[in-house]
């Protein structure tokens, strides 16, 4: 019984170290994935409008905006992808 509860404790400390900074991570990352969604809309809303069509530079200056922010989004989706699974993984491992 002693070792069981002491096996359990060992079990929820492990569980606080690894998957908390995981979760964390997760955390911001979705943050920031909502963030640079909103930009991206943003940005792509700003390529209609007359004022951008109309100026080759503004247009050209908001495309590289796009474009930018669709890479950051991409790589943030790409490590919220893999963050996952290790999550899933750690929490396979400590059952």
């Amino acid at each position: 019984r002693k070792d069981q509860k002491r096996m359990e404790a060992e079990q929820r400390q492990l569980r606080t170290q690894v998957l908390k900074p995981l979760e964390d991570e997760m955390a911001t990352l979705e943050k920031r994935i909502a963030d640079l969604e909103t930009a991206q809309a943003n940005a792509t809303a700003d390529l209609s409008k007359p004022e951008v069509v109309a100026s080759p530079a503004k247009f050209r200056l908001v495309s590289n905006t796009v474009e930018q922010v669709t890479q950051k989004l991409e790589a943030a989706i790409t490590r919220w992808e893999s963050l996952t699974e290790e999550i899933e993984t750690v929490k396979k491992k400590l059952v």
